[in-house]
């Protein structure tokens, strides 16, 4: 026999019942089966069910010890089995089954919010109220326009917050106040189709914008008007200002008009753990004043990697400009530093870096700095200029294997090239990384296991010739053939 687990074991009358089903709770609607059990004596069962908590029974029957429950409307349902055996005696018992909407609604400038909150019109008004009844796979749909945030938002395990249009220019958090905006934990939980604004400048925090970790998600958000300015305490760097994340994923977000006057260690981004992603992440318009050149206390001003990838990612367009800072001697990766973590198909080009500094800054500032067990590969880091010098590239014991970039064949790794001529270009019609033909990048690089049905910067398709290209983005070679079929 088995007992039960606990402190307490269940004390059956002599004449009990029960009923079993695997599903409780449901979004939109809740299908599930059953299953009675009876106990002490058995004979001539009737077996009577209330199945729409409204106190009567309605399916009654000896044949009724398993029967079919479906629930459509939202709210809690409290289910009733009552079960008499044929000397009279009877039994009961109540199970509550919950059915939540998949799509909740959330406008801070709402006027008439009514839970369930399924529509824009009677959207919450308050996160809290719209978490209460969010169930793990429920959308919380956020109204265009600003909403002003006090307090961290964390979303329950599970829930999507994301825009109403999908345009992540469409919906704004803005900072107003100390906190960080958001705080995402655990698988499924994710950010989606926003920007976030007036990122609060703490040191208390890492992740000031967003801090996500052990599996969530944002994807297709944006990090813009907000600018560090609060001494770290003891000079030590902020791990991660608009965004930390631990093994958690960064898809398809851009990282723009950030800037600081105070020091963090990677401004736009912090990663660390095994399982962490940064994939087709754009940074650009990155500034700051400050440069700490120190063991205690580095600078980054893109991305610190020290776990997971960073994959098809442009990092572009970034300036340092020292006005203060440390001067000890420091060997620092400006946009990416890379320690136990692989940097694949990246393209690091055209960032500045000037002092009125000691010289240490230029010669230990470097655009990319690999280290440890950290490697890059397929990756074009070129024409990042660094007090009128070209600063590309160090690596301390770490592997470069198919980069393109300057002072190729000193790269510990293979299939190196020079960053000759023209490697890269900008469309600026369009605003898009391009390769030009003739550069050394296209179908240089080597395949790896992630390509298989992957895409680029742009979302084509990763491997379009006989090897990717080198970089974030993946050029078409050659002429298209065409069949048109009448």
């Amino acid at each position: 026999e088995h007992v039960d687990i606990g402190a307490v074991e269940l004390q059956r009358a002599a004449f009990d019942c029960s009923f079993s089903a695997p599903v409780l709770t449901a979004l939109d609607h809740l299908g599930t089966t059953l299953a009675a059990s009876v106990f002490g004596d058995t004979a001539g069962l009737v077996y009577r069910w209330d199945l729409d908590g409204d106190g009567a029974f309605e399916t009654i029957g000896a044949d009724k010890g398993s029967v079919p429950l479906s629930l459509s409307t939202l709210g809690v349902t409290t289910v009733t089995l009552q079960v008499e055996n044929g000397a009279g005696a009877t039994a009961s018992f109540s199970q509550n089954f919950t059915v939540r909407p998949s799509r909740i609604h959330y406008d801070s400038h709402g006027l008439a919010p009514a839970e369930p909150y399924v529509t824009p019109a009677t959207a919450a008004t308050s996160l809290a109220d719209a978490f209460a009844i969010a169930l793990p796979g429920a959308e919380v749909i956020v109204a265009e326009g600003t909403h002003d945030v006090s307090t961290t938002i964390e979303p329950p395990i599970g829930v999507i917050v994301r825009g109403a249009t999908g345009n992540r220019d469409d919906v704004t958090f803005a900072g107003a106040g100390a906190a960080r905006l958001f705080k995402l934990a655990g698988a499924g939980t994710t950010l989606a189709d926003v920007t976030l604004s007036n990122i609060p400048s703490s040191t208390a925090l890492d992740g000031n914008g967003v801090f996500a970790e052990e599996g969530s998600c944002v994807t297709n958000c944006r990090f813009t008007a907000s600018t560090f300015t609060t001494t770290p305490s003891g000079f030590k760097s902020l791990n991660g200002y608009a965004a930390y994340s631990h093994n958690a994923r960064f898809v398809d977000c851009l990282f723009d008009g950030i800037s600081a006057t105070q020091n963090a260690y990677g401004l736009a981004l912090y990663q660390s753990g095994a399982s962490a992603l940064a994939d087709r992440c754009v940074l650009t318009n990155l500034t700051t004043t400050y440069w700490a050149n120190g063991t205690s206390y580095p600078s980054c001003l893109g991305i610190v990697a020290n776990g997971g990838a960073v994959r098809n990612s442009l990092l572009c367009g970034n300036r340092i400009s020292v006005e203060s800072g440390s001067a000890k001697v420091y060997d620092l990766g400006a946009m990416i530093q890379a320690a136990n973590a692989t940097v694949a198909n990246c393209t690091v080009v055209a960032n500045q870096f000037s002092s009125e500094r000691s010289g240490n800054y230029t010669n230990h500032t470097f655009a990319v700095f690999t280290s440890g067990t950290g490697s890059l590969v397929n990756c074009l880091v070129a024409d990042n200029v660094l007090s009128g010098k070209t600063r590309n590239w160090k690596s301390t014991g770490a592997n470069l294997s198919y980069c393109c970039t300057t002072d190729a064949a000193r790269l510990p790794g293979e299939g190196n090239v020079e960053a000759a001529g023209v490697v890269w270009k900008m469309r600026r019609q369009e605003g898009r990384l391009a390769l030009p033909a003739g550069s050394p990048c296209r179908n240089a690089g080597t395949t790896l296991a992630w390509m298989d049905g992957a895409v680029d910067l742009y979302g084509g398709r990763r491997i379009l010739g006989r090897q990717p290209d080198i970089g974030a983005v993946e050029e078409a070679t050659g002429g298209r053939l065409v069949i048109s079929v009448q």
